[in-house]
């Protein structure tokens, strides 16, 4: 009676070991793509500290400049200075009424000055080589579990390659420069994993490569 009761037990806990078993998986499977267009972060932060300290001499920043603003506020979590002529509403700006010789003061172009570029530097404190190291540890731990990542792509891939809502996601491959008409160019999340997978977890490259090797593979699956 004693084995027919353990046998029992073992032939009920097997099915809800295997279903918790799956659901482990999904669970993980999400939080792993999530840290991959994670990487888009590092990789921007990477791209404008570069861009930075290329221009830091001056001539292409202006006086509280928002993209200077912005860009201290992804790398440090805050903002370097507060933007008084605008509030939050619904998540978004919204801009305040201000007086015409307000008006007159914005339209006037003042260059940031190479003392004032140097205290911004500063403060953010933060140079292209620290974040080179911080993008490519990112993936390096991501490669850790190549085999783990390598089967929820595959997933993601198969699951949603055909539905319509998922491939018009679409998020930037570059960071884009201020004061440019041309925005960098864009892709669907669904491609970012398949170029993450070539170029990482197969060819086991350091960091994301230059968007003509990415645009030569996803328009022929040449790799160069």
């Amino acid at each position: 009676m004693k084995k027919v009761f353990i046998v029992f037990c073992l032939l009920f806990l097997i099915p809800v070991a295997f279903v918790y078993s799956q659901t482990k998986v999904k669970i993980d499977c999400k939080q792993n793509l999530e840290n991959i267009y994670q990487i888009q972060v590092y990789k921007y932060k990477y791209e404008i500290v570069q861009f930075i300290h290329k221009y830091r001499s001056g001539g292409m920043f202006v006086k509280n400049d928002h993209f200077l603003n912005n860009s201290f506020e992804l790398i440090r979590g805050c903002p370097y200075f507060e933007e008084k002529s605008k509030v939050w509403k619904g998540g978004s700006p919204v801009r305040l009424p201000i007086s015409e010789e307000q008006e007159k003061q914005m339209e006037k172009v003042e260059w940031i000055s190479k003392e004032e570029m140097n205290i911004f530097l500063e403060q953010l404190n933060y140079t292209p080589e620290e974040a080179l190291i911080d993008y490519s540890d990112f993936i390096q731990n991501i490669k850790l579990e190549k085999e783990i990542y390598l089967k929820c792509i595959d997933e993601a891939i198969a699951k949603h390659s055909t539905s319509k809502k998922y491939t018009k996601k679409q998020i930037s491959y570059y960071f884009t420069p201020p004061h440019v008409s041309v925005l960098s160019p864009l892709m669907t999340k669904l491609d970012f994993l398949k170029v993450f997978k070539e170029f990482i977890l197969i060819n086991d490259e350091e960091i994301l490569p230059d968007y003509w090797r990415v645009n030569d593979f996803l328009k022929c699956n040449c790799k160069i």
